[in-house]
């Protein structure tokens, strides 16, 4: 084990850090898309699924962080995202979900007994709070 971590790419140190820093706030997407499992959208499909304009290029979030409900959340704290579940999936203690925000898929993670089950084809609303997103 290490206590600094130098993450190359093609060469070069993409980002340099300590483990949970590359893991919780990686600095490009390469790097969000390496280390762990982030969802990783560009500004206009941002824009597409919940009608929000970034000032940023991309936006990354992991799938452990986003809230599911069946009715949609008033939140100004978060962007809100309706979806459909397209598919349940059991990881050991965690359920895995892919939700299809019209034709972009977004991954959540949710624990056992934490959340309410949810179903093939039924409608959700996510909402992930903007400052445990990752602006890119």
């Amino acid at each position: 084990m290490s206590d600094v971590i130098h993450l190359m790419y093609q060469g070069h140190i993409e980002q340099s850090g300590r483990p949970t820093e590359l893991y919780t706030k990686p600095a490009t997407k390469f790097a969000a898309s390496f280390i762990g499992h982030y969802n990783l959208l560009d500004a206009a499909t941002m824009k597409k699924i919940c009608g929000e304009d970034l000032s940023s290029e991309s936006i990354a979030f992991r799938p452990e962080l986003i809230r599911v409900s069946t009715e949609p959340v008033e939140d100004p704290e978060s962007y809100v995202i309706p979806g459909k579940v397209s598919l349940r999936l059991p990881h050991g203690n965690v359920l895995r979900y892919a939700i299809m925000c019209g034709d972009t898929q977004v991954d959540v993670d949710a624990l056992f007994g934490t959340e309410m089950l949810y179903n093939t084809g039924d409608q959700v609303w996510l909402s992930i709070r903007r400052d445990e997103c990752v602006y890119l």
